[in-house]
C-alpha cells in the first residue's frame, strides 16, 4: 500500500498554531516561505498558557475553555 504524504498549505499551519482566518489572510502577502517560518516559530496558545497556569499554579483549564 502506497501512502501520499500532503504538505500542509501555510494558513492552514498558521490555523493550527491558532491563528485566526482574518491573520492568516493580513500576512498573505509576505510570501509561502515566511508564513511557514513564522508558523514554525509559533507557539499555541493554549500550550502556552498551560505551561504557565501550571507555573503559577492558576486555574489554566477554565481560561483556556472560554479561549
Amino acid at each position: 500500500m502506497k501512502l501520499r504524504i500532503r504538505k500542509l498549505i501555510p494558513s492552514e499551519c498558521l490555523a493550527l498554531m491558532g491563528f485566526s482566518k482574518e491573520n492568516c489572510e493580513s500576512v498573505k502577502e509576505w510570501g509561502d516561505s515566511a508564513l511557514y517560518h513564522c508558523a514554525g516559530d509559533s507557539i499555541v496558545v493554549c500550550v502556552l498558557m498551560a505551561l504557565f497556569g501550571e507555573l503559577t499554579e492558576l486555574d489554566y483549564r477554565a481560561i483556556i475553555k472560554d479561549y
